[in-house]
């Protein structure tokens, strides 16, 4: 027989400041415990103030897989200065647990990739490492710290083809791109230095893998590099649309073999050739995606945009051409805690 107890408490009753910003909500914490013993029931109570939790895990146990589901990354503040939280929602964007809470540290996540069956790899921001959330066994562990310089932004991404993990460091002129193989070793030192040939990096904020080419592209402001599997320069792009209005996320469209960019200046969502030509607009209705920060691409080409204006995750549908167009009449996922603020979005594949 089985047994689900919720428990709630706000956090405010563990800090003595407040933590709503720009009139948003207090952050609570939501804690799902689930047992199927016949027997006995084990359900573990906590109270009082704690610190930084290793892992708030999922106890979703009947999960055989995760495939379709979306893992956000979050934070209190805009701009961001942690805490932060990582959560899963299931592929409908119902809610279903926090996995990571980095409550009450400074620290918050900027990225995350899955490895399969059952392991979430996550970019810890204003902290030098990387982490590994094992879905099935509930457990945190370092996945690595290896030429890791406590940047304050950082994403990530996988290659599809080989499974090595790309990681962006945002550190102004000093920023570089790291690689690391399966088991969180360094690939290089580092894999892609500030400048190579006419691609450089400054404050990049989001990275892609092309998977047709193998390639690798890199957002910042007025910029878009794109890099060879090796490392060396394919192309750099510095004109309209990338020219202003802070184009910020990317990420790859596989069933069009284009990048989608967002451009958290002026709300709008763009698709380009992969070599970063060719930009057309496919969306732009400020009142639904404002200040888009994240970006995501499921295996059905559904784009999943991160609003931070709003508080959001927006589902929309594009096939190629024209418009894109959102899914349903109200946001995939938000607007709450949860998704305040989304730094990162990544569909399971």
């Amino acid at each position: 027989m089985g047994l689900v107890v919720e428990i709630e408490y706000s956090r405010t009753q563990c800090a003595s400041s407040n933590l709503i910003m720009n009139n948003k909500p207090n952050r609570f914490f939501h804690k799902l415990v689930r047992s199927s013993v016949a027997i006995s029931v084990f359900v573990l109570l906590f109270s009082g103030c704690s610190s930084e939790k290793p892992f708030d895990g999922t106890n979703e146990s009947f999960l055989s897989a995760y495939s379709g589901y979306t893992v956000v990354t979050s934070i209190s503040t805009d701009p961001a200065t942690g805490p932060g939280i990582v959560s899963l929602f299931d592929s409908s964007g119902n809610f279903i647990e926090t996995l990571r809470d980095l409550f009450p540290s400074s620290e918050w996540s900027s990225g995350s990739t899955f490895v399969s069956p059952d392991k979430v790899i996550i970019g810890i921001a204003n902290g030098a490492r990387m982490e590994q959330l094992n879905l099935a066994t509930q457990s945190s562990t370092n996945f690595t710290t290896a030429r890791m310089n406590g940047a304050p932004n950082r994403s990530l991404v996988q290659d599809t083809i080989d499974g090595t993990i790309y990681l962006v460091e945002q550190n102004g002129a000093s920023s570089t791109i790291e690689k690391y193989d399966s088991d969180g070793n360094p690939i290089g030192a580092p894999f892609i230095v500030t400048s190579v040939g006419s691609c450089v990096l400054n404050n990049p904020t989001s990275i892609a893998f092309i998977s047709t080419n193998q390639n690798v592209a890199v957002i910042q402001v007025n910029r878009l590099n794109i890099y060879s599997k090796t490392g060396s320069c394919v192309a750099t792009v510095t004109a309209a649309p990338f020219s202003s209005n802070t184009p910020y996320a990317l990420a790859y469209h596989a069933l069009t073999d284009k990048l989608i960019v967002a451009f958290a200046g002026n709300h709008s969502i763009y698709a380009c050739t992969t070599l970063g030509t060719g930009c057309v607009l496919i969306y732009l209705s400020s009142s639904i995606i404002n200040t888009p920060r994240s970006l995501a691409v499921d295996s059905s080409g559904s784009i999943y945009v991160g609003s931070s204006g709003t508080d959001t995750v927006e589902k929309l549908l594009w096939e190629g051409s024209g418009s894109a167009t959102r899914v349903g009449t109200s946001s995939f996922i938000g607007p709450g805690i949860y998704s305040q603020n989304p730094t990162s979005i990544m569909v399971i594949p």
